[in-house]
């Protein structure tokens, strides 16, 4: 066990929860002045790097908070589900599980609505995922 994981280890599923949409929210927070810079440049440069800034912050941090485990938004999911099923391999079973649920969802959506234009590059990145997914519940079902 690391340092991190013993640390992680002692927190509440109320902290793990706040420590992990923290992120996030920060990246939202950063949205805000950079979205104030936007409409006050005195330059197209200056709102072209403000407006850049805006649409990163905004799309990384929702990506960010997708429920798929090794993001935040899936530790977000774990800690929820930890606190509402009260075992730590079931909550981590059940985040797993929301987290294959959701790939499944968004590759399903963009092959539907984004036809078979680049279909090879969203397989692979689905595969990717999945295989990110696969080596949690791996690690998971050998803590057992």
């Amino acid at each position: 066990m690391t340092f991190c994981e013993a640390c992680h280890a002692r927190l509440g599923m109320g902290e793990r929860f706040a420590m992990s949409v923290a992120g996030p929210l920060a990246g939202f927070a950063l949205a805000v002045p950079a979205a104030a810079l936007c409409v006050f440049a005195k330059t197209d440069a200056m709102f072209l790097l403000a407006s850049g800034l805006v649409v990163m912050n905004l799309l990384t941090s929702a990506a960010n908070l997708l429920p798929v485990y090794p993001l935040d938004g899936g530790h977000a999911t774990e800690a929820a589900l930890r606190g509402l099923v009260g075992g730590r391999a079931i909550g981590e079973y059940a985040a797993i599980m929301v987290s294959g649920a959701c790939l499944t969802a968004l590759v399903g959506a963009s092959v539907w609505y984004g036809g078979d234009i680049n279909l090879v590059g969203r397989l692979n990145i689905a595969f990717n995922l999945l295989m990110l997914v696969g080596g949690n519940l791996a690690r998971v079902m050998r803590s057992d």
